[in-house]
């Protein structure tokens, strides 16, 4: 399955977004379990963000906190 995230300022929208990616997950409870600790050098360090992952049609399926590089 393809998803989109966008890493954003916590309570922002994708607008907000300081890194977008594109992920192929097999189901989505994977995808959720990657997102939370994608790395960008952009948002290195920052604790006041959270990702938000949207399925291949643009519709937001899941938000929840950014964690960082796991």
């Amino acid at each position: 399955m393809l998803f989109t995230y966008s890493i954003v300022p916590k309570g922002g929208t994708e607008r907000d977004a300081l890194v977008r990616g594109t992920l192929y997950a097999s189901n989505l409870n994977a995808a959720k379990r990657y997102v939370p600790t994608a790395t960008s050098i952009s948002v290195s360090g920052r604790t006041d963000l959270e990702v938000v992952l949207s399925d291949s049609n643009g519709n937001e399926v899941w938000r929840g906190p950014y964690k960082g590089e796991g």
